[in-house]
């Protein structure tokens, strides 16, 4: 998890635009993987769900949402 947090925070500040980061690439950094489309909208609308999230929220998110699809399959 703090890996996953350190990650996200380092692509934070990289990309310091207003435009802010894609969510692909937030997936990337917190999983280490790229992701299907469906994973990557069941993430942006987690994201979208919620006006201000940490970036700890964010990593905890994404992984969560990993664990319970593998639960699934």
């Amino acid at each position: 998890m703090r890996d996953a947090i350190r990650r996200l925070n380092q692509l934070s500040s990289q990309n310091s635009t207003e435009q802010g980061i894609e969510v692909r690439e937030m997936i990337l950094a917190v999983i280490g993987e790229d992701v299907d489309d469906e994973f990557e909208e069941l993430v942006r609308h987690a994201l979208t769900s919620s006006p201000v999230m940490s970036t700890e929220q964010i990593a905890r998110g994404i992984l969560n949402l990993t664990k319970w699809r593998e639960d699934l399959a």
